[in-house]
């Protein structure tokens, strides 16, 4: 049923109390003995009180036949907010009709009658006199419920924008819970003194304990003493400057199992509050990576070294060879010298190896971003 209210596909009876109107409109014909009903404007009766079919009864029998209610809002349409009127059927009898408001809107008609007094013949027959009398009662009567049904309206409006903003909330904390609970990074919700107030699955794995055992802990606990110190003056500094954040840090950790863990360490401050979130990145892995990395690499520059050092430690016995063998003369000389030579190109070779490692070094600080001091060519 459709009441016509401003917000559209509302009805009157969603935010207005049915009952204290239908008691309101029994009270006043207790007072005056006048039937009444409140009409929608598509004409469907809301609320009757007294005996308001009385109407067509009357009309039937002073007509001797079918007839229509009066109580017919499209022959009212007129009226505005704060008017009301007389209206009379085809038979004479009258009623007095005002128009319900919310908002500055009718949203429904108050028809109040038929006003009649007692008659031999008709049984009933109108009282021009009664519906005179009663129209400034009227009036005052659906002003008031005007004020009601716009003070339920708000009050109905205001309930459901509130439903729709703890819906909106509602929504909004499942899906932070979800990021929170599922991201898949180790993250913990913090107060400034350090202690947690919840911490996610990924925390509890990354210390290898229970999250909700971590409930009241400072976190600071899993780091060691030196790291705790720096923490603090970093923690000094937020407080000094509420837009600082730290961000990137990188922290080591003991797991309760007694593992050593590198985390990288971002916080940011919630809003409105005295809280932080801290999310920790596990970076164990790749440190290692990164150790076994940097090992290679040193090794590689051992080995180039070393490659230099051995090209020289050859080739200066090796002249000396050459050069006796020269001075001595003869078959063995010649098989000596033939194998002087063939010992010369092996170290030439590794030493133009060692010249085209310039290369590899160049690729290595490409994309691996190494940087180390290079041996000097023992060649120039």
């Amino acid at each position: 049923m459709d009441h016509s209210t401003p917000e559209k596909g509302i009805r009157l009876s969603d935010f207005t109390d049915i009952c204290k109107l239908e008691e309101l409109m029994k009270n006043l014909h207790e007072l005056t003995d006048v039937p009444s009903s409140i009409v929608a404007l598509d004409g469907t009766r809301v609320i009757t009180a007294g005996g308001q079919r009385f109407c067509m009864v009357s009309c039937r029998r002073c007509a001797g036949g079918p007839s229509l209610s009066c109580c017919d809002p499209d022959r009212v349409q007129g009226l505005k907010c704060g008017e009301s009127a007389m209206v009379g059927c085809r038979n004479g009898f009258s009623m007095i009709v005002a128009p319900v408001c919310l908002e500055g809107r009718p949203v429904a008609f108050f028809f109040g009658g038929p006003l009649s007094c007692p008659d031999t013949e008709c049984c009933y027959a109108p009282d021009p006199q009664k519906s005179a009398r009663f129209l400034p009662l009227i009036s005052t009567f659906t002003g008031m419920l005007s004020m009601c049904i716009t003070h339920s309206f708000q009050l109905f409006r205001e309930m459901e924008e509130r439903k729709r903003a703890e819906n909106r909330l509602s929504h909004s904390e499942g899906l932070y819970r979800a990021i929170f609970e599922h991201s898949g990074t180790a993250m913990a919700i913090v107060r400034s003194d350090g202690s947690i107030v919840r911490a996610n699955i990924g925390f509890g794995n990354l210390l290898k304990i229970e999250p909700g055992v971590l409930c009241g802990i400072p976190w600071t606990l899993f780091v060691s003493s030196e790291e705790r110190k720096r923490i603090m003056e970093i923690h000094e500094r937020r407080d000094c400057d509420p837009l600082f954040s730290m961000n990137g840090y990188e922290i080591a950790l003991t797991s309760v199992d007694g593992r050593e863990v590198s985390a990288v360490l971002h916080t940011g401050k919630i809003p409105g509050s005295d809280r932080y979130v801290l999310s920790l990145i596990d970076v164990t892995e790749r440190r290692r990576l990164e150790e076994m990395r940097e090992e290679a690499f040193a090794q590689i520059e051992r080995n180039f070294t070393q490659l230099a050092v051995l090209n020289d430690q050859i080739r200066n016995p090796l002249t000396a060879i050459v050069g006796l063998a020269g001075m001595a003369g003869g078959v063995l000389s010649e098989a000596v010298l033939k194998h002087a030579m063939e010992i010369d190109d092996i170290v030439t070779h590794l030493d133009e190896r060692w010249l085209e490692s310039e290369a590899v070094r160049g690729f290595l600080q490409k994309h691996y971003d190494t940087e180390r001091p290079r041996p000097e060519s023992p060649w120039g």
